[in-house]
């Protein structure tokens, strides 16, 4: 890697006598070069399908990310579109076994509105929701358990005469029916895990159409989607062919990413931003299904909303890294989360599960000097900014993204996926956060550089390394300010020689290899382990389909041109449009056994397919 120093080259590199502790301990020494992968099979929409080569079609709407599960020899993608949102479980062949919509049926809903650009924006108002005896009372009941001793929340109705109070339906004593969601969202899903051993896969859902009350004791009904919490889905899928969704939490709102502690049947998910209506407001759940009370609370405090979560089953830990907090948290994942006995604001319940947290931040600028151009540009827009204008606003954080582990040689990969100012810290000032109170004017930076780091922490005991931090540089070639804003879109360069926008993450330490998926790139990373060096850019997102009119270079591969509106003729002198296309490519996840990998792309509309990538090593 260039851009670290010899000093950390050298504190990087094990001695003999740690690799004497490496065998002991059963490890294994990363290759000193990763595979070179190759598309095997691409499944797109079946719905955007058109006969166009080299691809099939299969029910996989705005795929999240997948999850794999030998034992039952099936794959499972968590589908996000609205309408079609659910599973789909394909068998290790990748021939359909099932598919379930949890969806409403019979709706017009409301499209997901496009993520808020960087800078002052009005809000809009909160939107309309469905009239309450349909929200309140749905077709498809999406079970929630109630906290110990919780009544059914209810929602009052009318004024005087005409009001009424409509209690949520139920399932049974226990479980009442997740409400549709605030603002006629759809229900949006997100990370999907699975607990192999018990066979039971869980998905994160975005819109639950609940809350929690103040001191999560009970559940309101959302009346927004910035109040609204997440839930927990509990699908069984000890039989492929028929899965059964048998259980549902609640989570707190942001709900992101989910990992299964396999040992103990625990569930750990971390909301990646601050949830409005109960103090602390920033969490990770902890989730024991088969507990009277299944719900517990680490309360990480402001700015440490965690995103990205895995566990390292043989170290019976939990790693998760903050959205904006700059920072990654180890939990005991055994853990109970026990009231703190002198509770702050910040933190009330769960630091008996934090067992230490590291740094994320120095590491990034003693590694790459070059970074702290980009905050300079946002110091030099401030500089002559009067003081009355200057916002409060971190105007450069390090906005980490997924996590993930390698259990054998024991290191956290978290991706770095962009830097811009902090956004959903929990701080009872979250409001100048983002806008200084009786302050509209104030000045924001508009720089939103797009991140393409890996840091990778030494999670090892037993290592002289150990909560050492290293970054992998993804740039393939590009410098620091050659990195465009996040709202800008390359559609000249190959999909092979841009820089990877660090997304998801995956490591496969069987082989060697790290893999990055390009969020608005389009590609896929291919890092060696043992050098940390870029060695594959894989394009993902370089099939499209009549109506895209962004530029794409010519690319070799099954499908591309197919059908396109440029028919891959390489048109990649021609000026980029106003409103470029981007591409969404999400999650990766490795067969442990075959190395194949699969990567998610969300799609783009009028554009980019939503696709399953299968790549094999």
């Amino acid at each position: 890697m260039k851009d670290l120093t010899q000093e950390a080259v050298q504190r990087s590199r094990l001695s003999n006598a740690c690799a004497v502790a490496v065998a002991t301990l059963g490890l294994s020494a990363p290759a000193n070069a990763a595979p070179t992968y190759t598309i095997d099979k691409v499944i797109v929409a079946e719905d955007q399908y058109g006969g166009q080569q080299g691809l099939d079609p299969g029910p996989v709407y705005k795929p999240h990310e997948v999850v794999l599960s030998q034992q039952h020899n099936i794959w499972i993608s968590s589908n996000e579109r609205e309408g079609f949102a659910g599973i789909t479980i394909f068998h290790g062949d990748n021939t359909v076994r099932a598919h379930m919509n949890i969806e409403e049926p019979g709706l017009d809903w409301t499209p997901e509105a496009e993520e808020e650009a960087i800078g002052n924006e009005t809000e809009e108002p909160p939107g309309e929701n469905f009239p309450p005896d349909i929200r309140l009372d749905p077709l498809v009941c999406l079970p929630v358990r109630l906290p110990p001793g919780a009544e059914r929340p209810t929602l009052k109705v009318g004024k005087g005469k005409n009001a009424r109070v409509i209690p949520v339906s139920f399932l049974d004593e226990e479980r009442i029916c997740a409400p549709l969601g605030a603002e006629k969202h759809a229900r949006h899903p997100h990370g999907i895990d699975m607990d192999r051993v018990r066979g039971v896969a869980y998905q994160v859902i975005e819109h639950s159409g609940l809350n929690w009350n103040a001191d999560r004791t009970a559940f309101d009904i959302a009346t927004t989607t910035d109040d609204g919490s997440a839930m927990l889905l509990a699908y069984d899928v000890s039989d492929p062919d028929n899965p059964v969704i048998i259980d549902g939490y609640l989570l707190g709102h942001g709900g992101h990413e989910v990992a299964v502690n396999e040992n103990n049947g625990k569930v750990f998910q971390g909301n990646h931003e601050d949830s409005p209506t109960a103090t602390p407001n920033i969490w990770v759940d902890v989730l024991e299904p088969s507990a009277d009370n299944p719900y517990g609370f680490i309360d990480t405090g402001w700015y440490n909303a965690v995103q990205g979560i895995e566990v390292d089953e043989s170290l019976n830990q939990v790693f998760g890294t903050t959205h904006v907090g700059e920072r990654m948290f180890a939990f005991d994942g055994n853990c109970v989360p026990e009231t703190n006995a002198e509770p702050t604001i910040e933190k009330q319940s769960g630091e008996n599960c934090i067992l230490y947290s590291v740094d994320l931040r120095e590491p990034f600028f003693e590694q790459i000097p070059d970074a702290q151009a980009i905050f300079n540009i946002a110091d030099e827009e401030l500089k002559n900014v009067p003081k009355n204008k200057q916002p409060t606003v971190l105007p450069s954080v390090l906005h980490m993204h997924d996590l993930t582990v390698d259990p054998v040689n024991h290191r956290a990969y978290q991706t770095l996926h962009s830097i811009h100012h902090a956004e959903h810290t929990g701080s009872p000032d979250e409001a100048a956060l983002s806008e200084p109170t009786g302050n509209p004017n104030a000045v924001e930076p508009e720089h939103h550089f797009q991140g393409r780091w890996v840091a990778e922490v030494d999670v090892n005991p037993g290592s002289s390394s150990f909560q050492q931090v290293i970054y992998i540089d993804l740039s393939n070639g590009q410098n620091v300010l050659a990195v465009p804003n996040s709202e800008d879109v390359d559609p000249v360069t190959p999909f092979e020689q841009r820089y990877i926008h660090a997304h998801w993450v995956a490591v496969d330490p069987a082989r060697g290899a790290v893999l990055v998926t390009g969020e608005h790139t389009g590609n896929l990373g291919v890092v060696a382990q043992g050098t940390r060096q870029l060695e594959q850019v894989v394009p993902i997102s370089a099939r499209f389909f009549d109506g895209c009119d962004v530029p794409l270079p010519p690319i070799n591969i099954p499908g591309n041109g197919q059908g396109g509106g440029n028919n891959g003729n390489g048109a990649g002198n021609q000026p980029e449009p106003p409103d470029a296309a981007e591409p969404h490519v999400h999650g990766v996840q490795i067969d442990p056994q075959t190395g194949a990998a699969y990567v998610s792309d969300e799609g783009e509309e009028e554009c980019f397919f939503e696709s399953v990538t299968i790549l094999q090593p």
